[in-house]
C-alpha cells in the first residue's frame, strides 16, 4: 500500500482501509475511532470536545503508540 500511496502522490481510502485490514482486528478497531473523529467531528462538526475526550481519544492514542512501535 505504501509503493501505491507513493505513486499515486497520496493515500486515498480505498488504500487506507485495504492497510487497516493487512495490519489487523486491534487497528482496525482504533481506526474506527479515528475514522468517526474525522468525520463526525471534523467534516460533520457533530461531536464536541468531551465527546471527543471521553470516547476517542484513548483509542487515537493507542493506535498512534502502535504504529511507533511497528
Amino acid at each position: 500500500m505504501y509503493a501505491e500511496a507513493g505513486r499515486q502522490g497520496r493515500w486515498n481510502t480505498a488504500l487506507l482501509f485495504k492497510a487497516v485490514r493487512i495490519l489487523g482486528r486491534e487497528v482496525r478497531h482504533y481506526e474506527d475511532s479515528v475514522w468517526t473523529l474525522h468525520v463526525e467531528g471534523f467534516q460533520e462538526a457533530k461531536l464536541d470536545l468531551e465527546e471527543v475526550k471521553k470516547e476517542r481519544l484513548e483509542d487515537i492514542k493507542r493506535l498512534v503508540g502502535s504504529m511507533k512501535s511497528r
